[in-house]
């Protein structure tokens, strides 16, 4: 099962970036990454387990994109559809460099052209043993999924949860609203008098 078609005519910035990735002949121009180096005691395995959840939760990184006669369009697919195995893990220890190689391999993503009508994911997660007590979690999404800030809140809502498995805590309920809400909340402003007063 699948969110039925958003369509981002109601969303002029992604227009605009969907058209500007027409004209990149590199393919990569529109990706977006950072990377959190992490110092000190650290389960990788609990951390990855909190990055899948917080990626489950974020429906805004789960599309499939396309263009019909009436325009771009995205697709949300269910989580059970999105893949389990999203998260990479190198362990780069036994270099002669960890952060160098691990900067050569970010490097290398960053450059990777994406086909936003037909990569599955459009993004990459991975997490990098560095040392004993040394990682690097890094994670790159096409800038139409997601920006700056959008990367900081997923980047933030991975930690919560990773605190929360640490502890032995409950969970905190997911701060992400659904895709689908939002386009109703948008219908229902284009709907009303305020577009009007806000001059548009």
């Amino acid at each position: 099962m699948t969110v039925p078609d958003l369509r981002l005519g109601s969303c002029p910035d992604s227009w605009g970036v969907w058209f500007a990735d027409e004209f990149d002949a590199t393919g990569s121009m529109y990706n977006i990454a950072e990377y959190i180096e992490i110092t000190g005691p650290l389960d990788l395995g609990l951390l990855g387990d909190a990055v899948r959840r917080t990626l489950t939760e974020a429906e805004a990184v789960h599309v499939r994109c396309g263009e019909s006669d009436d325009g771009p369009w995205q697709t949300v697919f269910e989580p059970r559809d999105r893949g389990a195995d999203v998260v990479v893990r190198l362990d780069l220890s036994h270099e002669a460099d960890p952060m160098a190689a691990a900067r050569a391999w970010m490097d290398a993503d960053l450059a990777t052209p994406v086909d936003l009508r037909g990569d599955k994911h459009l993004f990459t997660v991975a997490l990098f043993t560095l040392g004993p007590e040394r990682h690097i979690w890094y994670h790159r999404y096409h800038h139409l999924l997601v920006d700056g800030y959008g990367g900081w809140l997923l980047a933030r809502r991975a930690g919560q949860i990773y605190t929360a498995l640490r502890q032995g805590l409950e969970i905190p309920q997911s701060p992400f609203g659904s895709l689908a809400e939002l386009l109703r909340e948008d219908a229902d402003y284009r709907a009303s008098v305020t577009p009007t007063q806000d001059g548009e």
